[in-house]
Parts: structure tokens; C-alpha cells; sequence
């Protein structure tokens, strides 16, 4: 979802797609989430533009990006998997259901 907004921006803000160019519009976004308090000042110190901007630039995002375009990325799919402890933790000869939950990106 963020990827989403930032490239759109990105694509929308008529500026240079450089590095720099980039770093702007992330800082730029930054400074709107803070004034929203969306982030505090600590977090919004603590994020570095250009190095947000080097992701855009690199090529997995590009990729993304693609995917995106292509309606082959999908977000953030969670799922649950149980497992007894025992197949987990051994040493713990217990077959007390654990889950375990995460979730995954995608695109290709």
C-alpha cells in the first residue's frame, strides 16, 4: 500500500525521477505525515530519505513496480499455520497445537 502511494506520487510530482529528485518527495511526504500525526518527530528524524529513494531506484522496486502495473502484486497475504510444539521445539516432547503466523509478499 505504501509502495503504491509513494510510486504514485513519484510518477505524479512532474520532477527529475533522480535520486535526489525522489529524496524530495519522500521528504516531502514525511513532512505531511508529521504534520498530520501520522509520525512523531523522533520517527520522522529517523527516516532517511535517500535511502528511500535508492530503493525506488533499485532494481527489485522497478520490478515491483511492473508487477504492479501488470496487476501481478499482491501484498501483505497473511496465513496461519499449526504445528504441534514438539515438531517445533524437540526437546519439548509436547503435542500441544503452536501457530505460527506471518505473512508474505509477492510479485512477478
Amino acid at each position: 500500500m505504501i509502495f503504491s502511494r509513494m510510486e504514485e506520487q513519484i510518477q505524479s510530482a512532474g520532477v527529475q525521477t533522480d535520486r535526489a529528485g525522489i529524496a524530495g518527495i519522500v521528504k516531502k511526504r514525511l513532512s505531511e505525515l508529521l504534520e498530520e500525526h501520522k509520525i512523531d518527530e523522533q520517527m520522522y528524524e529517523l527516516i532517511l530519505p535517500d535511502k528511500i529513494a535508492g530503493f525506488f531506484m533499485d532494481e527489485t522496486a522497478i520490478r515491483m513496480s511492473n508487477a504492479q502495473r501488470a496487476g501481478r502484486l499482491f501484498l501483505e497475504k497473511p496465513f496461519v499455520l499449526g504445528k504441534e510444539a514438539g515438531e517445533i521445539y524437540p526437546e519439548m516432547e509436547s503435542t500441544e497445537r503452536v501457530l505460527i503466523q506471518e505473512s508474505w509478499m509477492s510479485f512477478y
